[in-house]
C-alpha cells in the first residue's frame, strides 16, 4: 500500500454538511499554476470527516506526497490546507481557521 498520511483539522465548529466527503478535481491550468511548494495540494486525495468527533475533517495523501508533506511544519500544512478548503468550499461557505492540527503517518 505504501505511506499513507492523515491531516486532521479541528474546527470551532462544523461549517460543511453532515457525512460529507469531498473530492477535489483541479483543472490542469490550475494544477500546473500552483506554486513549487503548492504542488502537494493537487495530490489531496480527499476529505473526509473523522468517526468519533464531530467538528474535524481528514485530508488524505499518500505515496511521495505524503513523505514531502510529512517533513513540512505543521503551521505550513494548516495553511496550505486551509487554502485548498477555501479554494474549493468558500464560494458557498465560511471556511473559518482551524483551532488544531493532528497528523498522522503509517507506512
Amino acid at each position: 500500500m505504501g505511506l499513507l498520511h492523515k491531516i486532521i483539522l479541528r474546527f470551532p465548529h462544523v461549517w460543511w454538511p453532515e457525512r460529507q466527503h469531498f473530492i477535489f478535481i483541479w483543472s490542469k491550468e490550475d494544477a500546473s499554476n500552483l506554486a513549487e511548494d503548492e504542488q502537494w495540494l493537487d495530490d489531496v486525495e480527499g476529505i473526509t470527516s473523522p468517526m468519533g468527533t464531530s467538528n474535524a475533517i481528514t485530508l488524505w495523501l499518500s505515496g511521495d506526497t505524503a513523505r514531502l508533506v510529512e517533513s513540512l511544519p505543521d503551521d505550513v500544512v494548516q495553511q496550505k490546507s486551509l487554502q485548498l478548503l477555501r479554494r474549493f468550499l468558500g464560494r458557498n461557505t465560511t471556511v473559518p481557521e482551524p483551532t488544531g492540527i493532528v497528523r498522522y503517518c503509517v507506512n
